[in-house]
C-alpha cells in the first residue's frame, strides 16, 4: 500500500505544480495520462475528478468518479457533486448531453445505493434531476422527492433543538437544503410544484427557527440563538425571501384571474 500512495503522491504533486501556475488544464491533462498509466489508483481519478470540475469538464469529472467507485473504493464527495449540479442547472450552465445525464444518474444511482442516509447526496440529486430543460410533471415529482428525502433524513429526530451537539450540523445542513428548494422552485416556475416547493420551504423554515427560540429558553440547552446567531438569521433572511416569492405568485394569480 505505501508504494501505491508514493506512486499517485507524485502525480499530484506534479499536478499542483501545474495549478499554481496557473495551467488547470495542463494539469487535467496530465492526470489523464497518469490514469492510463496506473488505471487501479483511485487517487488519481479523484484528483482528476476535482480538477476537472473545476474547468467545467463534467463529463470527465462524471467518468472519474464512476471509475472511482468500479476500483471498489466508496468515495463520497457532495462538494463536487454540487458543482456538477449547479453547474448544468444555474445561470450561465452547461448544457449536459442526454449521455453526460444518463451517466450522471448512474453515477448518483450508484451513490445512493451506498450511502443511502446522506442528506446532502439526496439534495444534490434533487438539483440535478431538476437540471433537465422543460422537466415533465412525472420529472418535478421526483426533484420534489429526492429533496424532501433529504430532509426528511436530516431531521429524523423530533428532539434535536435540544441536544447542543446536533443543532449546528442540523441547521448548517438545512439552510442549503432550503436554498436547493428555492433554486429548484425558479427552475419550476409557473407550474404547481414551485409554490408547492416554496411552501414546503416556508413551512421547514418556520419549524426550524421556531424549534430553536422554544430551545433558547430551555434552561439546560440556553443560549442556544446566541451560540448559533449567524445561521439562525440566514433562515430568517430565508424566509423573507420565500415569503416575497410567494406573495408574487399570489398577486399575479389574483391579477391574472381579475382581468
Amino acid at each position: 500500500m505505501p508504494i501505491y500512495e508514493k506512486r499517485s503522491a507524485c502525480w499530484t504533486r506534479m499536478a499542483q505544480a501545474y495549478v499554481i501556475m496557473g495551467e488547470k488544464n495542463e494539469a487535467c491533462q496530465l492526470l489523464v495520462h497518469a490514469s492510463e498509466i496506473e488505471p487501479l489508483l483511485w487517487e488519481i481519478w479523484r484528483d482528476l475528478a476535482l480538477l476537472s470540475v473545476d474547468c467545467k469538464n463534467y463529463d470527465k469529472t462524471i467518468q472519474s468518479y464512476l471509475r472511482i467507485l468500479e476500483i471498489g473504493e466508496n468515495y463520497l464527495n457532495v462538494d463536487l457533486l454540487d458543482k456538477i449540479a449547479y453547474g448544468i442547472s444555474g445561470e450561465n450552465a452547461v448544457s449536459p448531453s442526454s449521455e453526460m445525464r444518463s451517466k450522471l444518474m448512474e453515477l448518483f444511482t450508484k451513490l445512493i445505493q451506498r450511502f443511502p442516509n446522506y442528506p446532502p447526496l439526496w439534495c444534490a440529486y434533487g438539483l440535478t434531476i431538476a437540471s433537465v430543460e422543460n422537466p415533465s410533471k412525472k420529472i418535478r415529482e421526483d426533484a420534489i422527492t429526492a429533496l424532501q428525502n433529504s430532509l426528511k433524513i436530516l431531521i429524523d429526530d423530533k428532539y434535536w433543538y435540544l441536544k447542543v451537539n446536533k443543532i449546528g450540523h442540523i441547521i448548517d445542513s438545512a439552510y442549503h437544503i432550503i436554498r436547493a428548494f428555492i433554486a429548484v422552485s425558479d427552475k419550476f416556475y409557473g407550474t404547481p410544484e414551485s409554490t408547492k416547493l416554496l411552501e414546503n420551504a416556508r413551512a421547514v423554515t418556520n419549524n426550524l427557527t421556531s424549534k430553536l427560540e422554544e430551545a433558547q429558553l430551555d434552561i439546560i440547552s440556553g443560549l442556544v440563538i446566541s451560540r448559533f446567531s449567524h445561521t439562525y438569521n440566514s433562515l430568517k433572511t430565508l424566509l423573507v425571501t420565500i415569503d416575497k416569492k410567494l406573495f408574487y405568485k399570489d398577486f399575479y394569480k389574483v391579477d391574472s384571474t381579475s382581468v
